[in-house]
C-alpha cells in the first residue's frame, strides 16, 4: 500500500500513464480510518522511508493524521505513536466525552491538553464542524465562545498548529471562518506601573493580514481535499481488490460471451451434473495455482486438495475463444458414467471467463509416459507385459460400458495413451471426453462435422468419407494403436530375435502368448483394414 500511495499520488515513479492526477505530485498523505488494523503503524513507517530516506528524494512530504477523541485513538493509536506524523488534526465533535457542551468547554480544553502532551513532535489542530449539520452527536461551538474561551487555552501549547474545519461546503453556508478572521476589540490599555504619565499607551495587538488566512485556508483545504481523496482511492483500491480475489475477474472485464450458452446447458442437465465451484475455491483448493502437473492444448493441469483432503487434479481450460462445446462434453459425457475404468468427474467451475474441470487425482500419471516390456533401462517407468495386458483390458472394458453400458451412448472420439490415466494401483480410467458425441443406442452411424481425435490414433473413417460410414465401433481402431503401438515397433526392431531363439529376445517364454495377442490386436489396422475391422 505504501508503494501505491508513493507511486500514484507522491514522488514515485512505478505509477506511469495512471497516475489519477498525471504529473501532479501531491504534498502528502492523510489516514483518515474508521475500523482499526493493526497495520497503519507500519504503513507510516514505510511511507516515511520512501520520502525521506528514497534515493533522489527532494521535496518534503506531510504526513498528516485525522484521529477519534477521546486519547489515544483505537484505530491510529500504535501509528500515532512512531512519531512519525507532521499534522494532526484531533475530531472534538460527534465524541461526547471530548467535545464541547452548552456552557461548558472543559471536555474540550482537558481533551486538548491531552493530545498536545502525549503527541509533543506533531502539530497538533482542532478538527471542528463549520456548522451544526455534520455535528449529528453533537460538539458544534459557535465562533465567539471558540475565540474567546477555547483558543486562548489551546494556544499555550507549544505544538498549537491550528483550527482545521468540516467542511468547506457548510464553512461557505455558515461563514464560520469569516467570523473567525474578525479581530476583537482591542482592550482599554491601564497605566503601565513605573511608565511616565506622559508615555503613550501601547498599541493594539497586530491581527493577521488577510493574505496569511488566506494562504492558511488554502492549505487546510488543499489537505482536507487530499485526505478525503487518498481516502477514497483506498476504499476502491481495497474492493478492487477483493472482487478479483472471489470473482477471479475485475468488474469492467468481460466474461465469455459463451457463458449465455453453457448456463443454459446446465439448466437443461437439472441436477444431473457434478458439484459446481467458484473461482474462488478453485483457488483455494490448488493453493493459487502453485503445483502445476501438466499442461496440453486445452489448457494446465495443476494438483489440489478439497477440504476433505481428497486429492485432485484440476484442469484449467484456456480461455473463452471456443463455442463452449469441449466444456459441455466433459461435463454432459462424464456426468452420466460410473465405472472403476472411466475417471471420475467431481465438478466443475464456470465464472466469467474461467472454466475449470475437477477431477480425481491419478498419482501415476498417463499410459504415455511409461515404456512396455521386461527391459529394466527405463526404471520406474517401465510396465512389465503382464502390467500393459491388465491394463489394456481394464480400457477395453471403459470402452465397452461407454458403447452399451451407459443409458446414452459415449463415442470418445480421442482414444490415445495420453487420455488413459492410472491410479495408484496402476487401474486405467478413460479421461478427456472434450471430443465425444451422444447419441442413442439404437443408432449404429454416426454424423460428425470435421475429423475428430489425434493423428496416429484416428480411425480412416473418422478422417476421410472414402470409408465407410463413422459408428460406435470406430474407437477399435484408435484402442488397436493405444494397445499395441509400442509393441509392434518392438517387434520390427528385434524381428529376427522375436522369430527366432527366445533366449535372446526381452519377451520371455511365459509371456510369449500374451504379447503375441495384444501384437496380433495392434496388427489389425495395418490389414486391410475395410475388411478385417469390422
Amino acid at each position: 500500500m505504501a508503494n501505491y500511495l508513493w507511486d500514484f499520488f507522491l514522488g514515485g515513479s512505478g505509477g506511469g500513464d495512471e497516475r489519477p492526477f498525471g504529473s501532479a505530485v501531491l504534498d502528502g498523505v492523510d489516514l483518515w480510518i474508521a475500523s482499526g488494523s493493526r497495520y497503519y503503524d507500519d504503513l507510516a513507517r514505510s511511507l516515511t522511508s520512501l520520502y525521506r530516506d528514497g534515493p533522489g528524494v527532494r521535496k518534503k512530504y506531510m504526513l498528516t493524521a485525522a484521529p477519534q477523541c477521546p486519547f489515544p485513538d483505537a484505530s491510529l493509536g500504535a501509528a500515532l505513536d512512531t512519531g512519525l506524523f507532521d499534522h494532526v488534526w484531533v475530531r472534538l465533535y460527534n465524541n461526547p466525552p471530548c467535545q464541547y457542551a452548552p456552557g461548558y468547554v472543559n471536555y474540550m480544553t482537558e481533551a486538548w491538553e491531552q493530545w498536545t502532551r502525549a503527541l509533543p513532535s506533531a502539530s497538533i489542530f482542532l478538527l471542528l464542524p463549520a456548522s451544526p449539520d455534520p455535528a449529528f452527536n453533537g460538539g458544534f461551538i459557535d465562533a465567539d465562545i471558540l475565540a474567546s474561551q477555547v483558543l486562548p487555552v489551546a494556544k499555550k501549547a507549544a505544538n498549537y498548529g491550528g483550527i482545521m474545519l468540516w467542511s468547506r461546503y457548510y464553512d461557505k453556508d455558515s461563514g464560520y471562518s469569516a467570523k473567525l478572521q474578525i479581530p476583537a476589540d482591542p482592550p482599554i490599555s491601564e497605566p503601565i506601573p513605573g511608565a511616565p504619565v506622559n508615555a503613550p499607551p501601547p498599541g493594539p495587538p497586530v491581527a493577521p493580514t488577510a493574505g496569511s488566512w488566506r494562504k492558511k485556508r488554502i492549505r487546510i483545504y488543499i489537505i482536507a481535499g487530499t485526505s478525503s481523496l487518498c481516502g477514497v482511492c483506498i476504499i476502491l483500491f481495497t474492493l478492487f481488490m477483493w472482487y478479483k480475489k472471489y470473482y477471479g475477474k475485475m468488474p469492467w472485464q468481460r466474461g465469455s460471451r459463451n457463458a449465455p450458452r453453457i448456463e443454459s446447458f446446465l439448466q437443461k442437465q437439472g441436477t444431473s451434473h457434478p458439484k459446481r465451484y467458484t473461482y474462488s475455491e478453485v483457488r483455494r483448493m490448488t493453493k493459487s495455482f502453485a503445483n502445476k502437473v501438466g499442461q496440453g492444448g486445452y489448457g494446465a493441469v495443476y494438483r489440489g486438495n478439497l477440504p476433505d483432503s481428497c486429492e485432485v487434479a484440476v484442469k484449467m481450460l484456456k480461455d473463452t475463444e471456443g463455442d463452449g462445446e469441449e466444456f459441455m462434453n466433459e461435463v454432459a459425457s462424464i456426468s452420466r458414467t460410473s465405472h472403476v475404468n472411466v475417471v471420475t468427474l467431481i465438478g466443475f467451475c464456470l465464472q466469467g471467463s474461467k472454466r475449470a474441470l475437477i477431477y480425481e487425482y491419478m498419482p501415476n500419471g498417463s499410459l504415455e509416459r511409461y515404456a512396455f516390456g521386461n527391459n529394466s533401462a527405463n526404471g520406474d517407468n517401465t510396465l512389465t507385459w503382464d502390467k500393459l495386458f491388465d491394463i489394456v483390458i481394464g480400457i477395453a472394458r471403459g470402452l465397452e460400458y461407454l458403447h452399451s453400458g451407459c443409458n446414452t451412448r459415449i463415442v470418445h472420439f480421442d482414444i490415445k495413451p495420453q487420455n488413459i490415466l492410472l491410479d495408484q494401483d496402476f487401474c486405467p480410467k478413460i479421461s478427456d471426453f472434450g471430443l465425444a458425441k451422444l447419441c442413442l443406442q439404437k443408432e449404429s452411424k454416426i454424423s460428425i462435422a470435421g475429423a475428430r481425435g489425434t493423428i496416429g490414433y484416428i480411425a480412416p473413417e473418422v478422417f476421410s468419407r472414402s470409408y465407410e460410414a463413422v459408428s460406435t465401433k470406430s474407437y477399435v481402431y484408435s484402442y488397436s494403436m493405444v494397445g499395441a503401438r509400442k509393441q509392434i515397433e518392438c517387434l520390427y526392431d528385434n524381428l529376427d530375435r522375436f522369430c527366432g531363439s527366445t533366449s535372446t529376445c526381452e519377451i520371455s517364454s511365459d509371456t510369449t502368448e500374451l504379447v503375441k495377442k495384444m501384437t496380433v490386436v495392434g496388427a489389425y489396422p495395418i490389414i486391410d483394414y475395410t475388411l478385417q475391422i469390422f
